[in-house]
């Protein structure tokens, strides 16, 4: 094994080992798969031309070369379609498709049936070169490559350009930069030098690519882009939801506390972490409560006082139905219980008046009574004169001052719940003469009568 075919060896590791990483931060991304794709592609070429380095004689670099085919003929589709997802595009017709996907396979079948791209191979000081086919075929591919290439390079600077997010310039940078570099090396050692005839450098595309490679990498690690990840989420919501939010193991020991949580109890989160959520509630509560659903519970202060909070209970399943913990979100209610008390309160406070006035009407009326019956039998001794009208009128003061007690005790009863109603008949016009002689007295005493 030679120094190239080494090195070809190392890259088709590294590029392995770079795909895996980025989908191993989030299997549900279409652009880490699609990344994943790109460098299983460069590594299923870079391991292929490992042996075409090493090949002992034209027949076996032949076979390697058409080996590794299909690494450098798919990879710009799948490199395509990364860079769409990067740019927030999608394909819309079959056609672009078909367009994206049919030539690399019809490409495919010519390699391996009959010859494409290549003639021969020749050995120049221990490394093999390409003779160059120099056919429609050659040509098509590379028209259909290029042309791939320069429309992802196009989105990438329409997406930098129009992007208002500091974070996405710098990724799109840094593609640009790679992708400028690698679209005149790569093409260079495999298309445009065996093209002219010239066999300075062999077949190095896989290896000029790896940097390539790497930036993107780069960019989606460094600048944590192109999707969100569920790591983000959870850090996001952890620090941004009002209310309170803990997420607990299986065995009910707090793994995440969020800020609001932790400034309502008091606590840091090093002094949570790893604790048993009980050890914060009040003693007296089942621990059948985290089965699910909701539940008011008072939460034990750092400084010994509680706090009352509805807390929700969620229990967490893997895709093999196994609890692997739980999520209590919950809402601090302290403002709403001490409402509650006090409206509580003060009904009770009113009821107990109505109470009161329900009960004491008979006492209220006993005296009013009494007087009115006064004022009647003095009536009887004064029918004439001055004195008699005068108690006439006072007669009927006491008579509007009973009805007016009557009234509010009534309200007394309403309130209480033992009012009753009975319809009855009364005269309009006593009831004005009423009203006329109750104010004729202070009108005389005015001056105005």
């Amino acid at each position: 094994m030679n120094i190239l075919s080494l090195l070809s060896l190392s890259s088709g590791i590294a590029y392995l080992f770079l795909g895996i990483n980025v989908l191993r931060i989030d299997l549900r991304s279409r652009a880490f798969w699609y990344f994943f794709l790109v460098c299983f592609c460069f590594s299923f070429w870079s391991v292929s031309f490992t042996w075409f380095y090493s090949a002992p004689d034209v027949k076996t670099a032949e076979t390697a070369y058409r080996a590794a085919s299909p690494g450098w003929l798919f990879f710009i589709s799948f490199a395509f379609m990364f860079f769409l997802n990067l740019t927030n595009r999608s394909i819309k017709t079959w056609v672009a498709l078909v367009f994206l996907y049919l030539p690399p396979v019809i490409f495919c079948g010519k390699m391996f049936f009959s010859s494409f791209y290549f003639d021969t191979f020749i050995r120049i000081e221990g490394v093999w070169h390409l003779v160059m086919e120099k056919s429609l075929w050659t040509a098509a591919f590379s028209v259909w490559f290029f042309s791939l290439f320069t429309v992802s390079t196009v989105y990438i600077l329409i997406w930098k350009k129009n992007s208002t997010s500091v974070k996405e310039k710098k990724q799109a940078g840094i593609l640009i930069v790679s992708l400028a570099v690698n679209y005149i090396l790569s093409p260079a050692t495999n298309l445009f030098l065996p093209f002219l005839d010239i066999r300075i450098l062999p077949q190095l595309a896989h290896l000029v690519a790896l940097p390539f490679i790497f930036s993107i990498y780069i960019a989606i690690t460094r600048y944590k882009m192109l999707v969100i990840n569920p790591q983000l989420a959870v850090d996001t919501i952890m620090s941004t939801v009002a209310d309170f939010l803990i997420l607990l193991d299986k065995d009910l020991r707090i793994s995440r506390v969020n800020k609001q949580c932790l400034v309502s109890l008091g606590y840091t989160e090093e002094e949570l972490v790893q604790r048993d959520i009980f050890s914060l509630i009040r003693p007296g509560y089942d621990r059948s409560i985290t089965a699910g659903g909701s539940s008011e519970i008072d939460f034990l202060r750092k400084n010994g006082s509680s706090i009352p909070v509805r807390i929700t209970w969620t229990p967490l399943f893997d895709e093999f139905g196994d609890s692997i913990g739980y999520i209590a979100a919950g809402h601090n209610i302290e403002i709403e219980r001490f409402l509650t008390e006090a409206r509580a309160e003060a009904d009770q406070a009113n009821m107990a008046k109505s109470t009161f006035l329900a009960h004491m009407s008979h006492e209220i009326r006993t005296p009013i009574a009494s007087l009115s019956g006064i004022i009647e039998l003095l009536s009887l001794d004064f029918r004439k004169g001055s004195a008699g009208e005068y108690l006439h009128m006072a007669k009927d003061s006491v008579k509007s001052l009973m009805t007016l007690i009557n009234d509010l005790l009534d309200i007394s009863k309403i309130e209480a719940g033992k009012m009753e109603f009975h319809p009855s008949v009364f005269n309009l016009q006593s009831l004005l003469e009423t009203v006329e002689n109750t104010f004729n007295l202070r009108a005389e005493e005015s001056g105005f009568a």
